[in-house]
Protein backbone atom coordinates (compact mmCIF):
# COMPACT_ATOMS: atom_id res chain seq x y z
CA UNK A 1 0.00 0.00 0.00
CA UNK A 2 1.04 2.94 -1.18
CA UNK A 3 0.60 6.03 1.03
CA UNK A 4 0.29 10.26 -0.19
CA UNK A 5 2.64 12.50 1.93
CA UNK A 6 1.83 16.02 2.00
CA UNK A 7 4.95 18.70 0.74
CA UNK A 8 6.27 20.19 3.48
CA UNK A 9 6.26 23.52 3.72
CA UNK A 10 9.35 25.56 5.19
CA UNK A 11 8.74 27.30 7.99
CA UNK A 12 10.74 31.29 7.30
CA UNK A 13 13.08 32.14 10.13
CA UNK A 14 13.72 35.40 11.81
CA UNK A 15 16.47 37.19 10.16
CA UNK A 16 18.38 38.59 13.19
CA UNK A 17 20.40 42.22 13.57
CA UNK A 18 23.83 41.98 14.34
CA UNK A 19 24.53 42.26 18.20
CA UNK A 20 25.22 45.80 18.90
CA UNK A 21 28.37 46.93 20.53
CA UNK A 22 28.53 49.42 23.76
CA UNK A 23 26.01 50.40 26.15
CA UNK A 24 23.40 47.60 26.62
CA UNK A 25 20.92 48.21 28.91
CA UNK A 26 19.17 45.41 30.31
CA UNK A 27 15.72 44.99 31.28
CA UNK A 28 15.10 43.98 35.04
CA UNK A 29 11.82 42.67 34.54
CA UNK A 30 10.88 41.69 30.59
CA UNK A 31 9.06 43.93 28.83
CA UNK A 32 5.83 43.23 26.37
CA UNK A 33 6.24 44.78 23.06
CA UNK A 34 4.60 43.99 19.38
CA UNK A 35 8.11 43.25 17.19
CA UNK A 36 7.96 43.38 13.37
CA UNK A 37 10.22 40.40 12.23
CA UNK A 38 12.07 40.10 9.31
CA UNK A 39 11.96 36.83 7.97
CA UNK A 40 14.41 35.39 5.45
CA UNK A 41 11.66 34.82 2.37
CA UNK A 42 11.78 38.43 2.45
CA UNK A 43 8.58 38.77 4.28
CA UNK A 44 7.83 40.35 8.40
CA UNK A 45 5.50 39.08 10.53
CA UNK A 46 4.27 40.79 13.55
CA UNK A 47 3.92 38.93 16.61
CA UNK A 48 3.99 39.68 20.42
CA UNK A 49 7.07 39.16 22.53
CA UNK A 50 9.27 40.63 24.98
CA UNK A 51 12.28 43.22 25.26
CA UNK A 52 15.19 41.97 26.95
CA UNK A 53 17.72 44.75 26.36
CA UNK A 54 18.01 47.74 24.39
CA UNK A 55 20.54 50.24 23.25
CA UNK A 56 19.38 53.16 21.07
CA UNK A 57 18.96 51.63 17.58
CA UNK A 58 18.46 47.55 18.48
CA UNK A 59 16.27 45.49 20.73
CA UNK A 60 17.02 42.05 22.13
CA UNK A 61 13.42 40.58 21.98
CA UNK A 62 12.14 37.26 23.03
CA UNK A 63 8.97 35.93 20.29
CA UNK A 64 7.71 32.40 20.21
CA UNK A 65 8.55 31.14 16.96
CA UNK A 66 7.17 28.13 14.68
CA UNK A 67 10.16 25.86 14.28
CA UNK A 68 9.97 23.18 12.14
CA UNK A 69 7.34 20.66 14.16
CA UNK A 70 6.67 22.44 17.35
CA UNK A 71 6.69 26.34 19.06
CA UNK A 72 9.74 27.70 20.87
CA UNK A 73 11.18 30.77 22.60
CA UNK A 74 13.21 32.55 20.14
CA UNK A 75 15.71 35.64 21.26
CA UNK A 76 17.45 37.84 18.72
CA UNK A 77 18.34 41.70 18.27
CA UNK A 78 15.89 43.90 16.11
CA UNK A 79 16.09 47.35 14.61
CA UNK A 80 14.50 49.23 17.32
CA UNK A 81 11.92 51.05 14.66
CA UNK A 82 10.85 47.29 14.70
CA UNK A 83 9.41 47.33 18.32
CA UNK A 84 6.34 49.52 19.81
CA UNK A 85 5.21 48.84 23.68
CA UNK A 86 2.29 46.60 24.09
CA UNK A 87 0.29 46.68 26.50
CA UNK A 88 -1.24 43.26 28.80
CA UNK A 89 -4.39 43.62 31.01
CA UNK A 90 -5.07 42.12 33.87
CA UNK A 91 -7.32 38.96 32.74
CA UNK A 92 -9.80 40.09 35.81
CA UNK A 93 -10.39 43.50 34.07
CA UNK A 94 -14.44 43.55 32.45
CA UNK A 95 -15.24 40.63 34.57
CA UNK A 96 -18.53 41.17 36.84
CA UNK A 97 -16.93 41.33 40.69
CA UNK A 98 -18.64 38.17 42.41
Amino acid sequence: MHSATMPSRRVPRPVPSPAPSGNITRALKARPVWVDVPTDDGGETRTAGFALAWTRDAVEVQVLWRKDYYVAATEFWVGASRVQRRVIEPQWLGRPVA
